[in-house]
């Protein structure tokens, strides 16, 4: 759960992802998630984090700003901790001038708009940090002939020894 909202339990059975289950919850309960849904969750959830609003839900939307409005509402209400993590990041941003990251980075956003974007990034970066250290001293560790290339956002880019493909994608 985000910050003491009760758990979705049940939302995410059978594969489904959080984007049609956001929308779906939000906007209309009612509802199974869909293809149309999952783009509309999808675009609400990254507006939220990447610290749009109404006028940007309604712009990639195309819907008024009444609609963006309420589906805005709708989000927070199905999930108040959000709201309740932002002030706090705001909150802390004002107070020290920074946020803290999982590793104890400091950032230092523009705005406390994106305060939470910040947070979200860094923290991600961290995490993606950790993931190659430990990585690459799993490759090792077996003596791999195979090796990180590269990272595109939240994959790792290997160059693989054929005889070593198996052990890598488990």
């Amino acid at each position: 759960p985000l910050v003491g909202d009760p758990p979705r339990q049940g939302r995410t059975v059978g594969g489904q992802v959080l984007h049609p289950l956001s929308t779906v919850a939000a906007l209309m309960p009612d509802r199974g998630p869909t293809d149309e849904l999952r783009q509309v969750g999808k675009t609400l959830n990254y507006a939220i984090v990447y610290c749009g609003g109404t006028p940007t839900l309604m712009r990639q939307l195309s819907i008024t700003y009444k609609e963006a409005r309420e589906s805005l509402d709708g989000f927070y209400a199905q999930w108040p901790g959000l709201r309740l993590l932002q002030n706090s990041i705001q909150e802390t941003l004002r107070e020290r001038g920074y946020v803290t990251t999982l590793w104890g980075r400091h950032l230092h956003p523009d705005s406390e708009h994106k305060a939470l974007n910040a947070l979200v990034q860094g923290c991600a970066a961290d995490l993606m940090k950790s993931a190659l250290v430990q990585t690459d001293a799993w490759l090792r560790s077996w003596d791999a002939q195979s090796h990180i290339v590269s990272v595109i956002h939240d994959e790792i880019i290997f160059d693989c020894v054929e005889s070593e493909i198996y052990a890598l994608s488990r």
